[in-house]
């Protein structure tokens, strides 16, 4: 004879299938919206208030413009000392160009060439953001900044915020970067997907540092890790430091800013250590220890003359 449930058991076993139907609705309803509208989450541009670049350059640029398969794309550089090298410094997925300049103008009085490139679909750049179309169009200007007299020796540093670090891990080895500057890194795109239950294969612009240190000898490399950052796991940032082998340093405050003056000036004197590991080696890469340690340099072996890409043009100001 079968067993026989009480009905109290029927209505349990009812609402348990109940709650699993809806849940099971609810996540192929996620990945629908993952799968239609990732772009417009992971790179929220339309969040930016148009005012916000109404304007025109700053006086102090020499601007930059990608004539790419989807429009013009700008960047802004700042020229420093001849030799000294440069710093491509990679914003967040909710910010332009136009917020960086300030960041941008403390390391340029520091001797350093600094180009600040914009993304597609952000503030003037016109297209698409995607990884394909970041990773290619900051490259195309890396090349075109290093093809110039006065910006093609010393050493080139990717400085990334937020998604802008994964942009720097990505394409550090196709650019052949000497040193990286990753602040307040996630470890993926997709390791960010998986927490909202979203699997990584859907993600079509997965910008994964692990993977692409994981592909290459990662070169000296900083970590600046916030430690109320409630955006990025600080297990992610974990995950950077060992995948790349990088020094870590951790500061109070969010995902945006510091807690204090002192925490922001924490991170600008590693930074600036960092930074001068490069500066008493000539034309030679920082240490892989200590960022200021310079006896623990090696040689540049990334030289050599870059070919200017033809898409590019400078406008006359």
């Amino acid at each position: 004879m079968g067993t026989v449930l009480s009905s109290a058991t029927r209505r349990a076993v009812r609402w348990a299938g109940l709650a699993l139907s809806t849940c099971a609705v609810f996540w192929v309803l996620l990945l629908i919206v993952a799968a239609l509208w990732q772009e417009t989450l992971i790179f929220p541009r339309h969040m930016i208030d148009a005012s916000e670049y109404a304007g025109g350059p700053p006086s102090d640029v020499e601007v930059l413009v990608l004539q790419s398969d989807q429009g013009e794309v700008p960047a802004w550089l700042l020229k420093g000392e001849p030799g000294r090298g440069l710093i491509v410094y990679l914003h967040g997925n909710g910010a332009i160009m136009d917020w960086c300049m300030g960041e941008a103008r403390r390391l340029n009085a520091r001797g350093w060439h600094v180009l600040v490139p914009e993304y597609r679909g952000y503030g003037r750049a016109q297209g698409t953001p995607s990884q394909q179309h970041i990773v290619r169009d900051v490259a195309a200007f890396v090349s075109l900044v290093r093809s110039q007299e006065d910006t093609a020796t010393g050493p080139l540093v990717l400085f990334g915020r937020s998604i802008g670090s994964n942009v720097a891990a990505v394409l550090a080895d196709q650019v052949q970067a000497d040193g990286l500057i990753l602040q307040t890194p996630p470890a993926s795109i997709r390791r960010m997907a998986a927490a909202y239950l979203v699997p990584g294969f859907i993600i079509r612009s997965p910008l994964d540092s692990i993977e692409a240190f994981g592909a290459m000898a990662p070169p000296p490399t900083l970590v600046i890790e916030h430690a109320q950052d409630k955006m990025i796991p600080a297990q992610q940032v974990a995950e950077v430091v060992r995948a790349s082998g990088a020094e870590h340093i951790v500061v109070d405050g969010g995902h945006n800013g510091y807690a204090t003056r002192a925490d922001r000036d924490k991170a600008y004197a590693a930074i600036d250590a960092f930074l001068e590991g490069f500066v008493k080696v000539k034309g030679g890469r920082a240490p892989t220890g200590s960022a200021g340690d310079a006896a623990a340099a090696v040689p540049n072996t990334r030289g050599g003359t870059r070919t200017p890409n033809p898409r590019l043009r400078r406008p006359m100001l």
